[in-house]
C-alpha cells in the first residue's frame, strides 16, 4: 500500500509540474505576423487557398523553432472563404523536408469552424500534449480542410519564403517541395531552462516525500 501511495504521489507531482509549465511565461519560438492588429497582422487580400475548387485540401508549411521548450500555443491567420470548416491542424516533425506522416505528429487539433472573414480574430490553439520543440529544428504546420475552402492569410513580410508541400488526400503522395510566402503563423513555447526548473522542483518535492 505504501508503494502505491508513493506512486500516486509521483504521478500527482509530475502532473503538477507539467501544469506549472503550462502556466509559466511563454516566448515566441516562431512568428511571422506583423506588428499591427495587436501583433497579429496578416494580409487579408492574399492568401493560400485550401480545399474546394481553389486549392489542395492539405497544406504543410515548414517553420524553424528559434527557441526551444514545451509547446504551449499556436496562432494562425486562417479564415472561411466558401463554406470552409472541419479543419484539422497538426504540428509534426519535419524529417529532411519529406511530407509529414501520421507517425510524425506531435499534436493535433480539430476546428469545426474558422473565423468568418479575413482580418477576424486569429485562430488560437492551446497545446494539451506540450511536446518539446528543439531550437534550430524544423517542423511542419500541417492543415487539412475537410469541407469547403479556407484561406490562410499571408505573412506581411514579402521577403519571407518557406518550404511547403501540398496534396489532396491522405492516399496521395505529397507534391514537390516548393518555396513560397508563408501563411501567418506564431508558435509559443516555455523556455527550456524555465521548464526544466519547474520539472526539477516537482521531482525534488517528491524526493523529500520519499
Amino acid at each position: 500500500m505504501f508503494r502505491n501511495r508513493k506512486r500516486w504521489w509521483a504521478i500527482a507531482l509530475v502532473g503538477a509540474a507539467c501544469g506549472a509549465v503550462a502556466t509559466a511565461d511563454t516566448i515566441m519560438a516562431y512568428n511571422n505576423f506583423g506588428p499591427g492588429n495587436d501583433g497579429f497582422e496578416y494580409l487579408t487580400g492574399t492568401s493560400w487557398a485550401m480545399g474546394g475548387y481553389l486549392g489542395p485540401k492539405q497544406h504543410a508549411q515548414s517553420f524553424t523553432a528559434e527557441a526551444g521548450g514545451p509547446l504551449t500555443d499556436v496562432y494562425l491567420g486562417i479564415f472561411n472563404v466558401l463554406s470552409g470548416g472541419n479543419v484539422t491542424i497538426r504540428v509534426a516533425n519535419n524529417i529532411n523536408f519529406a511530407g509529414p506522416t501520421y507517425a510524425d505528429i506531435l499534436e493535433e487539433w480539430f476546428v469545426a469552424s474558422v473565423p468568418g472573414s479575413s482580418g477576424s480574430p486569429v485562430t488560437h490553439l492551446v497545446s494539451q500534449n506540450q511536446p518539446l520543440l528543439d531550437a534550430g529544428e524544423n517542423y511542419w504546420l500541417w492543415i487539412t480542410v475537410a469541407t469547403g475552402t479556407v484561406g490562410w492569410g499571408y505573412a506581411p513580410d514579402s521577403s519571407l519564403s518557406v518550404p511547403r508541400r501540398t496534396r489532396n488526400s491522405d492516399t496521395d503522395a505529397w507534391g514537390a517541395l516548393t518555396y513560397g510566402r508563408p501563411g501567418a503563423l506564431r508558435v509559443d513555447v516555455v523556455p527550456e531552462p524555465q521548464a526544466l526548473v519547474l520539472l526539477l522542483a516537482g521531482l525534488a518535492v517528491f524526493g523529500r516525500r520519499s
